[in-house]
């Protein structure tokens, strides 16, 4: 890929979560995201509870953020 300033061969970057092109000469470049398949997961979790009487709220707030999930 050639720079659109000056023509020069840009290289390829991609570091954590950033690819994209860059022109060692002029320093223009063009980036995106890119998030790795390692860091996507599209597994769908869910939370039962027993036949209780004393449902522990406090319990389950914790769980659901470590989970990164909403409850109801």
């Amino acid at each position: 890929m050639l720079c659109e300033k000056c023509k020069t061969n840009m290289i390829h970057v991609c570091e954590n979560s950033v690819q994209g092109w860059s022109c060692p000469v002029c320093g223009w470049g063009t980036l995106t995201t890119y998030i790795d398949k390692i860091h996507q997961d599209m597994t769908e979790y869910s939370i039962c509870t027993k036949s209780i009487t004393n449902i522990d709220k406090d319990k389950i707030k914790v769980i659901s953020k470590i989970a990164g999930v909403n409850y109801m």
